[in-house]
């Protein structure tokens, strides 16, 4: 009678264990998210570009969790009225408009079909104010590369110009010269954004002196080189174009 029990016991004990590796078929299930149904939470860390770019502010935050899309404010005082000017469905947006050197104030509120979010947190930004160029980038000019070297360039006389178009990579430093001129010295050196913004200039006001610029990069693109002859007659010149 007692190894009867003992085998009953045993049957038991086998059945309520399962082998190694073994579980149920809940311990795989991953949790779903809830339907949404009610409108977004208020996007966090929002965060505003201080003098990062040239001619425009980046805006950057975190996802609201049901957000379709994002609805853009700004305001030019921290406890001010904030306007909204824009949508998005990403979590960054370029503001173009507020490229002119002045701080702004920006919010974002998340929207789905049941609605608005409530703000986000606010944070201040501003762009590098470089928009004092009535210069437009011109449809006759030449490409540089880094590496490149030009010899024997013909100016045309004053107000002659030749004018040149580089790719740069932000956060990189570019070297770029005028030499050899065949007349005294009386070219000026350029450097514009694709926008027509001056960044660098190059007047060294003695004869026979090169013009040089070095600028590093604050966003990535296309520049402008515009070599400027102020002379009552035309010459040649030599330009490099290289990053350091």
């Amino acid at each position: 009678m007692l190894r009867n029990t003992t085998a009953i016991f045993a049957v038991l004990l086998l059945t309520a264990c399962p082998s190694a590796g073994g579980g149920t078929s809940n311990d795989s299930q991953t949790p779903q998210d809830p339907p949404i149904s009610t409108a977004p939470a208020a996007p966090t860390e929002l965060q505003a570009s201080d003098g990062t770019y040239i001619s425009f502010i980046r805006l950057t935050w975190n996802p609201a969790y049901g957000a379709e899309g994002y609805e853009v404010y700004w305001s030019d005082s921290a406890s001010g009225t904030y306007e909204a000017f824009d949508t998005c469905t990403a979590t960054s947006y370029d503001d173009y408009a507020g490229g002119g050197g002045a701080t702004y104030f920006f919010k974002i509120k998340a929207y789905n079909q049941y609605g608005y979010s409530d703000f986000s947190n606010y944070d201040s930004g501003w762009a590098i104010d470089l928009c004092n160029g009535s210069w437009e980038p011109p449809e006759g000019y030449s490409s540089i590369t880094n590496g490149s070297w030009f010899n024997n360039v013909f100016m045309p006389m004053s107000p002659g110009y030749v004018s040149y178009r580089g790719w740069m990579q932000r956060g990189y430093t570019y070297r770029i010269v005028i030499t050899n001129f065949y007349y005294p010295d009386n070219a000026d050196l350029y450097l514009y954004s694709s926008y027509g913004d001056i960044l660098e200039r190059s007047n060294s006001g003695s004869g026979g002196m090169d013009e040089v610029i070095y600028y590093t990069a604050q966003d990535t693109g296309y520049y402008f080189v515009r070599v400027v002859n102020w002379l009552g007659s035309d010459f040649t010149f030599s330009i490099g174009f290289s990053r350091l």
